[in-house]
């Protein structure tokens, strides 16, 4: 490496420490990579990725060969890093080598942590990654839905158990498993040794050393509800004479069933799981433009976190599940949802509130609170 390259890497690594990142374009069109090894090249690559730069990436993909998947490899915590992602697969998703089996299986993990339902779609109809399959079961529940596109002979008996058993154990078994009946997924199976899924979720509750904080007592609310409704759509397979129930009766049992558990572990914030609110039909893709501005009346994807003199209280967050709110639809207390009006997709917005005085919690009756609300798109 010639002394001028070093000089022009060395400025822009203090470019992309600095966070300048129209220095960093200039300093990349001027050369900074010529000559680098194909190690150093991917260390910069990552270090640019941090810029969150879309012209920066742009450049990167006309000069260089082939992407690998390593260069996305960054904190996935940060909303704006995964939304980052989701766009630069969007956009150059076939820059990576899709012909390498390794990398098929590197994206369809990052995939799966930045929430990206179509490069997951993508790789299963390219019929790849499959190793990395059983990873949609914790999934969001948009990436999970993609499950329904996977041929029914591409895993074995054992993997789809895998799969459906860690959907149903996860924070939207409910809505993963009502999905999955939905869709004529095959909910019947059984593992190798012989066991269904109600059998899985039984023994998990059975074993499960459960704590006593109030999340954990949702937890074994909810999995007690989803090993219910496995019981009740079995039901419904072995008496098909039977009628069974309508999408919006199920939607209304369910929905029963988590008010309830919410009012017996005093949840803070109450929200409606997505497949409630689009059950019956609909899109359940949000579209992530950060140039959209939220609006009287859209129903958006929120993740949110709420404290209390500045301390951040039980049943408070989202814990980044991801939850659909319409605004003007009162469901949020006091003038919650009126405060994200005008602000952008990927915004973080801070938001505050008073707790009523006969709120469903005693710890937060009259409290004002704040929360910092992350808008991660608008449905369409």
């Amino acid at each position: 490496m010639s002394k001028e390259t070093d000089t022009l890497v060395e400025q822009l690594r203090e470019a992309i420490r600095g966070r300048e990142r129209e220095k960093a374009l200039e300093l990349l069109k001027k050369g900074a990579l010529d000559g680098l090894t194909q190690e150093q090249r991917l260390d910069i690559c990552k270090s640019l990725m941090t810029l969150r730069n879309m012209d920066i990436i742009h450049y990167l993909a006309k000069q260089e060969g082939k992407f690998s998947s390593e260069m996305l490899r960054m904190d996935f915590e940060p909303y704006l890093n995964k939304n980052f992602v989701r766009q630069v697969l969007a956009r150059h998703r076939k820059k990576f080598d899709l012909e390498d089996e390794r990398e098929c299986e590197n994206l369809f993990e990052i995939a799966c942590q930045v929430n990206d339902p179509e490069t997951v779609k993508f790789l299963i109809r390219q019929n790849r990654a499959k190793s990395r399959y059983m990873l949609l079961g914790n999934a969001e529940m948009s990436v999970f839905q993609q499950c329904s596109s996977i041929p029914q002979d591409s895993l074995t008996q054992d993997a789809w158990m895998e799969l459906l058993f860690t959907a149903a154990a996860s924070e939207e078994g409910m809505e993963k498993m009502q999905f999955a009946a939905d869709q004529k997924m095959d909910l019947s199976c059984v593992d190798s040794q012989g066991r269904s899924l109600e059998d899985l979720m039984e023994r998990q509750i059975q074993e499960n050393r459960y704590g006593k904080g109030r999340r954990e007592r949702l937890r074994r609310t909810r999995d007690g509800q989803v090993l219910k409704l496995l019981c009740h759509l079995r039901q419904e397979r072995e008496h098909p004479t039977r009628k069974p129930l309508s999408p919006k009766a199920r939607v209304a049992v369910i929905t029963m069933a988590l008010v309830a558990a919410a009012v017996i572990i005093g949840c803070g914030v109450y929200f409606i799981p997505r497949w409630m609110e689009s059950a019956g039909g609909g899109d359940t893709t949000y579209n992530t433009d950060t140039s959209l501005v939220v609006a009287d009346g859209d129903t958006v994807n929120i993740d949110y976190t709420g404290y209390v003199d500045d301390v951040a209280f039980d049943g408070g967050s989202t814990d980044g599940a991801g939850t659909s709110l319409t605004i003007g639809s009162g469901r949020y207390i006091d003038d919650f949802e009126e405060q994200l009006i005008g602000h952008y997709v990927g915004e973080t917005v801070t938001v505050n509130v008073t707790f009523p005085e006969d709120y469903s919690s005693q710890e937060l009756r009259g409290k004002e609170a704040r929360f910092e609300v992350t808008i991660n798109g608008i449905y369409e």
